[in-house]
């Protein structure tokens, strides 16, 4: 769920893909992750082998369609018994295949355009984000950033091409990405300056995306999520409840997406439900307005936890 949005106006003109070419390009993704992704986790003594070999085998890349045109992040990745899937928003996904229009099937694909690189560069950092989370399903997401951060630093100097495309598709407006926050902190770790006000900037922001999104492939992320984003992630859910710019049934939509969350969570692992429960209790005082309108199983926890 990289915290990068991107303008649905500026991207809307891209023509559509058939399912040959999305076949096509979701090869060519795979091909990044096992090329250039998976080989920097490899060589990461902190991230479990085990868990990494389990990862390669057991992950999807789809291209998630949005008819509603609501969905403001460009990535977000789930989780399920199956393994993990990471959804590139259609709009994301028909950019990168725009900006790749040599024949990928062909053995002597030449290297892409300019555009072409800008749209490889960004998806790799798109691809290595979401695979951050897959080996470390406990971290949280101002750490991912940050580690997003330290790998656009690593290609600064050992790939300087890569890390100067990569600046230039997140600083393209025209192009539909909007990078700005991500360049800003680039900015700061070439400086080696602080980068705490920054990332406390973007992640509320992310949390307000993702509390847009449909409510069951926010369920399946929400399993792919840190304890601070899950906190988050609710609490947007349920502001959006009590705004009365929206309609009704978008406010008890909300709602019903904040029981459901915690329910997710109750069955999960309970101590995290507590844990999570605690802090949104602590912040909002709604003790009684859940255990008015939860399900038996979240209502037991809620008067256990109260």
């Amino acid at each position: 769920m990289l915290p990068i949005e991107f303008d649905h106006q500026s991207l809307a003109s891209l023509p559509l893909v058939d399912e040959a070419r999305a076949q096509g390009v979701i090869r060519l993704l795979r091909g990044i992750v096992e090329r250039r992704v998976l080989p920097t986790f490899r060589k990461n003594a902190a991230v479990d082998a085990v868990l990494l070999a389990r990862v390669s085998e057991r992950y999807r890349i789809e291209r998630l369609e949005d008819v509603l045109g609501r969905i403001r992040t460009v990535s977000i990745l789930t989780h399920s018994p199956d393994g993990w899937t990471i959804h590139i928003h259609e709009r994301v996904f028909d950019y990168i295949s725009f900006g790749i229009p040599w024949d990928l099937t062909a053995a002597d694909s030449a290297i892409p355009a300019p555009e072409g690189r800008k749209a490889l560069a960004f998806a790799e950092l798109l691809l290595r984000h979401e695979l951050e989370h897959m080996v470390k399903p406990h971290a949280d997401e101002r750490e991912v950033i940050l580690s997003d951060a330290e790998f656009a630093m690593d290609r600064r100097e050992l790939d300087p091409v890569y890390y100067r495309t990569l600046r230039e598709a997140l600083g393209d407006e025209l192009g539909g990405l909007r990078g700005v926050r991500y360049l800003k902190l680039l900015d700061r770790f070439e400086r080696d300056e602080n980068t705490d006000d920054l990332v406390a900037e973007i992640l509320p922001l992310h949390a307000e995306r993702l509390a847009e999104v449909p409510s069951l492939l926010l369920v399946g992320a929400f399993q792919t999520m840190g304890r601070e984003l899950k906190c988050r992630v609710i609490e947007a859910c349920y502001r959006m409840s009590r705004n009365t710019a929206y309609a009704l049934v978008e406010r008890s939509a909300s709602l019903r997406k904040v029981l459901r969350l915690f329910i997710e969570q109750l069955e999960i692992d309970q101590e995290e439900f507590e844990a999570i429960f605690a802090s949104f209790t602590d912040r909002w005082g709604v003790a009684l307005l859940l255990q008015e309108r939860c399900p038996s199983r979240l209502s037991t926890a809620v008067r256990w936890s109260c």
